[in-house]
């Protein structure tokens, strides 16, 4: 009987090692590449059996694609095509909540505003007629101008970008931050700090009232995206990602939806975020405001897992061409 056991008891402390490190990694206090690996081809497994499938009514992808740079030019347009398409977007399509996912970081030229500036300042510039019609055209040719005053009046947040990288560049403005430092409590030594960042012009970012989020994803070590980090701390407060943002505005959004907010028209009273539990380790956010509520699980890095199946009908796809042309098709749900 005591020979039969000897195995079983040699065996009990190899076992108990084994599960003590699989909860290491578990809790994030070890990388076991191993195991690591088996557990992303696990997770795509489920999501390839058990993502959602079909179309999703409420979302609606608009492509700048080959059609779209045939009909109106290389990328990046003039600002006053992109003023155009979120009009048309919110105006003729009556999208309800719209999602800018590239940074404005650069004033646009491209209308020859800066070379006329420069003849008024030098060559020309005591030249009264030539003075006279630069003021005439100024409206017309500033394109960052009316840009800002499009969103000013239409439900469009913006997006930018952060860098953990040394030394990282702080260029363009950002949004106010969803938490300040004073609400961070234990997390704000907690979640890792983001030194840089490139945000949007700062007179298109003072003109938009629904505010930014960013662009940041996080690859695995396969190189595969599989969570995204919807909190990010930057000078000591917290900024989401944009879709954390969109859901935000998204749920204080009127109960009459599309809407068509006036030129001068405040956003809708975003909705309240939290970190649960309130003490670290982060396990969810929860946004809660009048048109309901969400909660969304995290890990401790405030960092989501992406339940998404792409496919080609995995969202309702339009071409920018059809959005500026007028073409939109009946059959989209949200447009």
């Amino acid at each position: 009987m005591l020979r039969a056991l000897t195995p079983v008891l040699h065996f009990q402390p190899v076992g108990a090692l084994i599960v003590a490190l699989l909860a290491a990694q578990a809790l994030g206090l070890l990388r076991l590449p191993a195991v690591g690996r088996i557990d992303h081809a696990l997770y795509d497994v489920h999501v390839r059996l058990f993502a959602p499938r079909g179309t999703d009514p409420r979302v609606v992808m608009v492509d700048v694609d080959e059609r779209a740079l045939s009909e109106h030019g290389r990328w990046p347009w003039r600002r006053a095509v992109l003023a155009e398409l979120l009009q048309r977007l919110v105006k003729d399509g009556g999208a309800s909540l719209v999602g800018l996912d590239i940074v404005l970081a650069e004033t646009d030229d491209s209308s020859g505003l800066a070379a006329l500036d420069a003849l008024a300042q030098g060559p020309l510039g005591r030249t009264p007629a030539f003075q006279q019609a630069l003021e005439t055209l100024r409206p017309v040719l500033d394109d960052d101008a009316r840009l800002a005053e499009a969103l000013r009046g239409l439900p469009v947040v913006l997006a930018f970008h952060l860098s953990d990288e040394p030394g990282a560049a702080r260029a363009g403005a950002l949004p106010p931050p969803l938490l300040p430092d004073a609400a961070l409590g234990a997390y704000l030594s907690v979640l890792p700090e983001w030194r840089g960042h490139g945000g949007n012009l700062l007179r298109l970012q003072q003109a938009s009232h629904w505010g930014a989020g960013h662009l940041n994803g996080q690859f695995d070590d396969d190189g595969v995206l599989r969570r995204a980090p919807l909190l990010l701390r930057h000078d000591g407060a917290l900024h989401g990602a944009l879709s954390l943002v969109m859901a935000r505005q998204w749920l204080g959004l009127p109960a009459t939806t599309p809407v068509t907010p006036a030129a001068d028209a405040p956003a809708p009273q975003p909705a309240a975020i939290s970190l649960v539990p309130a003490e670290p380790p982060l396990r969810e956010l929860r946004l809660t405001a009048a048109q309901g509520a969400l909660r969304v699980p995290v890990d401790d890095g405030a960092r989501a897992l992406l339940p998404y199946r792409y496919g080609d009908n995995a969202f309702q796809r339009v071409s920018a061409a059809d959005v500026l042309g007028g073409r939109l098709p009946s059959s989209l749900a949200c447009l």
